[in-house]
């Protein structure tokens, strides 16, 4: 969706600009003392909207932490560390590559949900999950194909389901996987203009700390 002026606000646009100056035009003008719109800012989330994400996000987080760390037989720690907002073009220049990226259909919306995991955090789950003793590489590198499989079976489909949980308070969405990728710019789900909310979490486990 793209965030546009109503037709009241273009009237009032194409009347101050054909309307000459006057004297009786200034009551208005002083009336109309905050802007349309800032072009300059994504501004498309109310205030309302963010403390509801951040109020669904945080409930997610405890349930997710709680049920990873069972099946990990480690403790895991996530927490809502951001929310704001920004165009899906900033978002994806701001994408290390390579990544673990998880796209999400959002039923029964149009729109997409992007679940990214740097390599080093999904590495480490990946290991847990398999036995291993969850030490991080020495070098970040991409899943291979078995290791995407474990952390898209394991991983991704917990996080889609409690996900979907967690916004029964607003909706009855249904959160599915879709695809995976690791390259930021095969994210082709929006517009370069189109304004996304960006939920940041701090993930915590053993000696790995992340975002």
């Amino acid at each position: 969706m793209h965030d546009i002026l109503s037709q009241e606000e273009i009237d009032l646009l194409i009347k101050a600009a054909s309307t000459p100056d006057s004297d009786e035009e200034e009551p208005l003008l002083e009336e109309e003392s905050d802007p349309l719109y800032d072009f300059s800012k994504p501004d498309k989330f109310s205030k309302e909207h963010l403390r509801a994400l951040q109020r669904i996000h945080e409930h997610f987080s405890r349930t997710y932490a709680g049920l990873m760390s069972a099946k990990l037989g480690n403790r895991v720690e996530l927490r809502v560390h951001s929310i704001e907002q920004l165009s899906f073009g900033d978002f994806v220049r701001s994408l290390p590559n390579p990544s673990v990226f998880s796209v999400l259909q959002v039923q029964p919306l149009e729109g997409y949900a992007i679940v990214q995991l740097t390599p080093d955090v999904a590495f480490l789950l990946h290991d847990r999950l398999c036995g291993g003793d969850g030490v991080p590489l020495e070098r970040t590198r991409g899943l291979t194909e078995i290791e995407t499989a474990v952390v898209k079976k394991q991983v991704i489909s917990v996080f889609s389901s409690l996900l979907s949980d967690a916004w029964q308070e607003i909706g009855a969405l249904k959160f599915e996987l879709d695809y995976m990728e690791s390259n930021p710019q095969f994210l082709q789900v929006a517009s370069d203009q189109d304004v996304v909310a960006l939920i940041t979490l701090s993930f915590k486990l053993n000696d790995l700390e992340d975002m």
